[in-house]
């Protein structure tokens, strides 16, 4: 018996009547095949039993095994096991084991295994629920194999690698293989999809909970919150706790619905009717335009309310909503969009407004954003510089890096991580877009009694399909993106607020803009535009689920399709799912090139602040890494600043480019244009042209089948105008009405720079098109029109009214540049030019 020092188990199997083997396990799986022992039980008196004979083999050799060595072995290996399995049929053996008074241990062990000559132990860490039994995860991996194959699916390693993941995670054979069944809808059964559920933090003892009497707040205050029947929530008593109302500056970090707004009003609202004033800043219009809305609401009895978003008075003819500025000299509250009171600051103007003694900053991650951070970044020095002793309470519900950010702006940060709301989290897998639609539906059917749904998807385009597939099921969905008109969005909240519709289907890209009270948030692609989803905005999106006091459970659905790949995309969306789901909040950095940090100190000095308080805002900005007298320099350079007596004064030309919001550079080009005698027109249109314009949904459907491959919807891609416009390449493929629509794009938007095929041209004319269909009466809704008529291309109107007033702000910024250059005609014809804009039929 010279291998018994190999052997760490033996486990007992049934043989035959009144027999047993007993295998020798060398590992956790591994039975030593050599090496078998049987034993023939006899029962000697009633009850008890005993060997009557031992044999084994062992390398071919077959021998007997003495009664008492037998019994010597058992007590001396590390574990005598008993597979549960075989419980009742090794109920003499245990007998046996108890009065030997030898220790063993009821196991589980995969069955499938156990056919195929293993034996392997599982337990709650390794085993896999199949139908009513546990198995382990080779055998669970290789039926669903088994099933992929049966059902003929194919599947990559990289779509079993992602299997594996959600494999471990539910540890749910039985889900996987429902959710391979066809036709199988697994929202339904949500101990299918259910990934995790997000609690509120309960129970937390070091928060302390203020009443609302417990606070030196105003008493008109108080009533209104004992009106409202405000009770704090956690985060409140956390900022209160850490200084809010004694003037800390603070960075509040909490996920949305968590109350990080009402933190900002006790300690304004509080300044405000004390006689200081509160400013609330947003990044977009909309954001700003609800917050003024809910201000005065709550407040408007009070204090003045007045909002500065900066829009141009377009005169649309009543098929817009037009946000009208207020007054700021009486205001207490201002409500106002970042570049609108920027804008103030650049021009001087803030010295009109004085008294400002709390800043709320909403949605101050966009400091991370790659286009507008900057911007933001600058304005907060500012800030910061102007009103010095004001409190700073910057808001933000998805920040990594708090510490970091909170340190370099100033700010204490104030964290909480829970929502008022319990979220539940589900995964839905889908084999097909049929499938993905049909889950869909159900969902949204079924959260219709309990609250309205948000579907997020990648594009306009998309956000129309799914709202036409909506219909075919009789639910309206409406499409809800930024292209749609103020007046349109607005109607659709109000449907949502009222309840009279169950949800909308909208682009991420409206991102904070976003504030419906839903209970249901779906993510229906995992793909922002052509980008993944961020975490970040992930986080976001996701926490519009469950509004505090409305709903009882808010949920979040991510519905994907297995083993999809997108365009471009080297990942497919369960793996991206799985991501998002696992992922923290991302950390926020700021990237500038050294021209935008030069065009924000450019955009301090046209200010009027004195240079030591612009050292100061240069020391203060988190962007600002290049040397503050070397960009002195540039800028003197760039005829931005002059120098007299050794001191750096900012020329006319200077604070043109700072509150035109242009940077030193486009200022210069925008010079030598108006030198060549280019068109002020063209000039405004280029320095952004605008790009929102999409093939209409049925002639891309029928050009991409007709051409064989998938068009994007954006009607200027390299792609759309290499397979469409090349007419001798298509012609003969397509029918002549499509021809003919082709033929007027050709004839309208091509150009004849053969050697520089990706030229703007064609995008110049369609935005001079526009501009000009405006100056002769038509509205943005017209206009739509005009071009789904004429050209078969889709421009949505709100889309339209922001392109006219962008560009009238460019044209304010070139006439103040062309006055400079002396070219006094030109200023007189672009002021023509903006009010044929605003007012059409004027003579320009």
């Amino acid at each position: 018996m010279n291998f018994k020092s190999r052997i760490e188990a033996l486990a007992f199997i049934p043989y035959k009547k009144d027999k047993v083997k007993i295998f020798s396990i060398i590992n956790r799986e591994n039975i030593r095949r050599d090496i078998v022992i049987r034993v023939e039980l006899m029962e000697k008196k009633k009850g008890q039993f005993r060997p009557y004979k031992i044999w084994y083999k062992y390398q071919g050799l077959q021998d007997f095994i003495e009664y008492k060595e037998f019994f010597k072995m058992l007590k001396c290996v590390k574990k005598v096991l008993i597979p549960k399995i075989f419980e009742n049929e090794l109920k003499n053996i245990m007998k046996m084991l108890n009065d030997f008074q030898i220790k063993y241990e009821i196991v589980e062990i995969c069955r499938f295994c156990f056919n195929n000559d293993k034996l392997n132990v599982i337990n709650y860490k390794n085993a896999y629920l199949y139908y009513n039994e546990f198995i382990c995860k080779k055998c669970a991996l290789k039926e669903i194999k088994n099933e992929l194959k049966y059902i003929n699916f194919s599947f990559s390693d990289q779509f079993l690698n992602n299997i594996n993941k959600i494999l471990d995670k539910f540890r749910n054979v039985n889900r996987i293989l429902n959710i391979i069944k066809p036709g199988f809808i697994a929202a339904k059964d949500k101990e299918f999809t259910l990934y995790d559920i997000i609690e509120p933090h309960k129970n937390r003892t070091n928060i302390f909970a203020y009443k609302i009497d417990d606070l030196k707040i105003p008493t008109k205050l108080k009533q209104i919150l004992k009106k409202e029947n405000i009770e704090f929530l956690p985060v409140q008593n956390l900022a209160i706790t850490n200084g809010l109302l004694e003037g800390q500056n603070l960075l509040i970090v909490a996920p949305t619905s968590a109350g990080k707004t009402l933190c900002g009003e006790l300690a304004g609202v509080s300044r405000a009717l004390n006689g200081g004033r509160m400013l609330y800043l947003a990044p977009l219009v909309a954001l700003t335009n609800s917050t003024f809305e809910k201000f005065k609401k709550r407040y408007g009895k009070i204090l003045n309310v007045a909002i500065r978003v900066g829009m141009s008075r377009i005169n649309v003819k009543g098929e817009d909503l037009v946000i009208i500025d207020s007054r700021l000299d009486d205001a207490d509250i201002i409500c106002a969009s970042y570049e609108a009171f920027d804008y103030l600051i650049r021009k001087g103007e803030f010295t009109k407004i004085d008294n400002i003694q709390t800043i709320i900053i909403d949605e101050i991650q966009t400091l991370g954003d790659k286009d507008r951070g900057v911007e933001l970044d600058g304005l907060i020095s500012r800030l910061r510089v102007i009103y010095a002793g004001a409190q700073i309470i910057g808001l933000s519900a998805t920040i990594a890096n708090t510490q970091e950010i909170s340190k370099k702006l100033g700010l204490i940060p104030v964290i909480y991580n829970s929502r008022p709301v319990p979220v539940e989290r589900h995964l839905v897998l889908c084999k097909s877009n049929v499938e993905k639609e049909l889950n869909l539906t159900f969902l949204v059917k079924k959260e219709k009694e309990l609250g309205a749904s948000i579907i997020f998807t990648n594009s306009r385009h998309g956000t129309y399909q799914l709202s036409r597939m909506f219909m075919r099921h009789k639910l309206e969905i409406p499409a809800y993106h930024s292209g749609l008109s103020y007046y349109e969005r607005k109607k659709i909240e109000e449907k949502i607020e009222n309840g009279e519709i169950p949800g909308v289907v909208a682009t991420y890209a409206l991102g904070a803009g976003i504030d419906l009270p839903v209970s249901q948030v779906i993510f229906y692609s995992m793909k922002m535009g052509k980008d993944y989803l961020s975490q970040n905005m992930f986080l976001q999106m996701a926490g519009r689920a469950g509004r505090y006091k409305r709903h009882k459970l808010g949920k979040v659905v991510l519905l994907v399709e297995l083993g999809l790949k997108t365009f471009n995309s080297d990942k497919t969306e369960d793996q991206i799912a799985l991501s998002l789901l696992d992922g923290k909040e991302e950390m926020i950095t700021i990237e500038a090139e050294p021209e935008e940090v030069e065009a924000q100190l450019l955009a301090s000095i046209a200010s009027g602040l004195d240079f030591n308080k612009i050292q100061i805002f240069y020391d203060k900005m988190i962007s600002a890494e290049e040397e503050f007298h070397y960009l002195l320099k540039e800028l003197n350079k760039k005829n931005m600043l002059s120098k007299k007596n050794g001191k750096y004064i900012i020329t006319k030309l200077g604070r043109a480019t700072a509150i035109s919001f242009f940077t030193p550079d486009q200022s210069l080009e925008i010079i030598q244009q108006l030198k060549n005698g280019d068109s002020i027109l063209d000039i405004a249109l280029r320095l952004d042209l605008f790009t929102n314009i999409y093939l209409d949904d049925r002639l891309k459907e029928n050009l991409s089948k007709l051409l064989k491959i998938n068009l994007p919807s954006l009607f200027f891609t390299g792609m759309v105008f290499d397979e469409i416009l090349n007419l001798e390449k298509i012609r003969g493929k397509i029918p002549d009405r499509i021809l003919k629509i082709i033929i007027k794009w050709q004839s309208n938007f091509s150009c004849d720079h053969k050697d520089k095929p990706f030229c703007d041209c064609g995008l110049l004319k369609v935005n001079q098109t526009i501009i000009e269909l405006r100056l002769s009466g038509l509205t943005p809704r017209e206009i739509s029109q005009q071009f789904k008529k004429k050209f078969s291309l889709v421009i949505y109107s709100g889309d339209i009214f922001k392109m006219i007033d962008d560009v009238i702000h460019r044209l304010r910024g070139i006439k103040m540049i062309s006055q400079i250059l002396g070219l006094e005609n030109y200023g007189e014809f672009v002021e023509k030019l903006i009010k044929g804009l605003e007012k059409p039929n004027t003579n320009y």
